[in-house]
């Protein structure tokens, strides 16, 4: 191998190499906390990478969450009784759900025959 083809492939090496750091610069670690709209922390929400099934976390009993997100994507933010948000600016460090309108029905019945009861919930 002459020295000029050394220098090509010397050359198209270190572009590899810069190529590759540019991929994984892409990748970030988001954190936030979500909350009610009385400012309570909402414990066990879920909040997903938009498109993703496997790139998901709960928040703690806080409300926190971190999550590592390649590329430009938006959260997928749900808990059940609260409307889901979508996140597109992903500088936002608090995410306020807002109750949704349709509410949690609960009933009971109670067996005549036994001291059994049984509740029934409905959601909608």
């Amino acid at each position: 191998m002459n020295k000029k083809q050394f220098i090509k492939r010397l050359c198209l090496g270190a572009m590899l190499s810069i190529a590759t750091f540019t991929v994984f610069a892409q990748e970030r670690v988001v954190k936030g906390q979500v909350v009610d709209e009385t400012g309570e922390p909402v414990m066990g929400a879920t909040v997903v990478v938009e498109g993703s099934t496997s790139n998901g976390v709960i928040t703690d009993i806080d409300g926190n969450y971190t999550i590592t997100i390649s590329g430009k994507k938006n959260l997928v933010i749900s808990f059940i009784g609260y409307t889901t948000q979508v996140i597109s600016d992903l500088s936002q460090k608090k995410i306020v759900l807002k109750e949704d309108a349709q509410q949690l029905d609960v009933w009971c019945a109670e067996e005549s025959s036994s001291d059994r009861c049984y509740c029934y919930c409905d959601y909608g």
